[in-house]
Order: C-alpha cells, then sequence, then structure tokens
C-alpha cells in the first residue's frame, strides 16, 4: 500500500543545492557561511583580472592593482555564483556556447543551422552567393 504523501525525490534539485562552507580548517571560522561556488569563481575572477590589469596597468602601485582585482573578482564572483541562464551554471552555458560557436560559425558561409541541426547550404544559392562576392 502506497502512501498518499509519499513524493519522488528529485535527484537534480538535490545535486543542484549550492554547497555553504563556514568552517574553512580548525583555527579559520567565518561568522557567515559562503557558497564554495562564489570561492571558486572569485578565485578565477580575481586570477583573470590581475592579469588583464598587470598588462594594462602596469604603471600603477602593486596594492591599487591587487584591491582593484580583488573587489571586482569578488563582485563578478557573487554575480556568477547565482546565475543560471537556461537552467545550467554559468560555466556550463559559456562552454556550451563556445562550442556551438566554435562547430557553427566556422562553417556559416557554407551551412545553415535549423533547429538545433546543421544543413549544407544548396548549389544554386552557393553559386548566387559566389556571383556577389
Amino acid at each position: 500500500m502506497e502512501r498518499s504523501d509519499k513524493r519522488l525525490y528529485s535527484y537534480k534539485e538535490a545535486l543542484s543545492q549550492p554547497y555553504w562552507i563556514q568552517k574553512f580548517n580548525d583555527t579559520k571560522i567565518w561568522n557567515y557561511p559562503l557558497k564554495l561556488s562564489f570561492l571558486v569563481y572569485s578565485s578565477l575572477f580575481i586570477l583573470i583580472f590581475w592579469y588583464v590589469l598587470t598588462t594594462i596597468l602596469s604603471f600603477t602601485a602593486i596594492g591599487f592593482r591587487l584591491m582593484l582585482s580583488g573587489f571586482l573578482g569578488f563582485y563578478f564572483g557573487n554575480i556568477f555564483a547565482d546565475l543560471e541562464l537556461d537552467g545550467k551554471w554559468m560555466i556550463f552555458y559559456v562552454k556550451d556556447y563556445v562550442l556551438f560557436y566554435l562547430r557553427y560559425f566556422n562553417h556559416a558561409e557554407s551551412h545553415y543551422l535549423n533547429r538545433g541541426r546543421m544543413y549544407r547550404k544548396p548549389k544554386f544559392i552557393m553559386k548566387e552567393l559566389e556571383k556577389e562576392g
């Protein structure tokens, strides 16, 4: 006999829940928990902004570049940690977009895309394009 209040367990929802970290090690404990994705994205953006600011603003003091890259890294890390596009985390969305770009836009002159499938353009269209160009 099955209970009427029994619901199916959704693994997708369970695995998409954020990991919260409050205790870093035995000596370092934060006052409030932080998302693991926030820490990862912030670290990634701090490194990216540090590299960009070092190449662009090499004449400024190292402390200014460090402070600016830290501020921008934390700001964009916080945005990306909560952002989901098309039900995907931002990093997977960017990866899928880059793969789509590499697969389709390299062949944009000889192929077209329709409902997710790539087709070769007919020969008479290719002849018309060659005449115009």
